[in-house]
């Protein structure tokens, strides 16, 4: 589908997504699940983390380390705090532990583990903590627009998410003075 485009700025957006690039593999969570770049220690300025894990009892005997990037399946998830790259979207459509669907913004992924000095099989527990943003569906699909006003920036109302339960990446896009989020073409939709 993507080669029959008209040459410009579409097409070439949609060329240059399939493009692929070197990344450091930090962790192995499960097959086609990777921890990508490196982790940091909880600090002043992220210790409203340890806060909302506190929810989900985390306790003071566990290591909590923050991580931005994400593989899962192939798709590159990135967090809001992350500004290296190109793309600037952390966005995510994911299932609540309810099984709802919602779509988000990813502020942080978080490693979760214990504090032994020796071997041990104690578990670790990779999560990714997402502010939901109410949408708009159309009768397009893959589209959604979403109001940035009506989302509030605070660290409350952040849904704690296994990242088993992420579903896929969503861009981002401004068009005419409104917020878009779009899903990545599936590879049939890429050929």
């Amino acid at each position: 589908m993507v080669h029959n485009l008209n040459e410009g700025i579409a097409k070439e957006y949609c060329v240059n997504m399939k493009k692929k690039s070197r990344i450091n593999i930090s962790d192995v969570i499960s097959p086609g699940l990777y921890c990508v770049g490196s982790f940091a220690s909880v600090n002043d300025e992220s210790a409203w983390v340890v806060d909302i894990l506190k929810n989900r009892a985390v306790s003071s005997s566990q290591n909590v380390q923050l991580f931005q990037r994400l593989i899962k399946n192939g798709l590159l998830f990135m967090s809001a705090l992350y500004k290296k790259g190109k793309r600037n979207s952390s966005y995510c459509k994911y299932k609540t532990i309810d099984g709802i669907l919602k779509y988000g913004n990813i502020k942080s992924f978080i490693k979760v583990s214990c504090k032994c000095t020796s071997p041990c099989s104690c578990h670790t527990e990779y999560l990714a903590l997402v502010k939901p943003v109410p949408v708009q569906s159309f009768d397009v699909r893959h589209l959604f627009e979403f109001d940035a006003i009506n989302v509030v920036n605070t660290v409350f109302n952040i849904d704690i998410v296994c990242l088993q339960d992420l579903d896929t990446v969503m861009f981002m896009i401004k068009c005419a003075g409104k917020k878009y989020l779009v899903e990545p073409l599936n590879k049939f939709e890429m050929e």
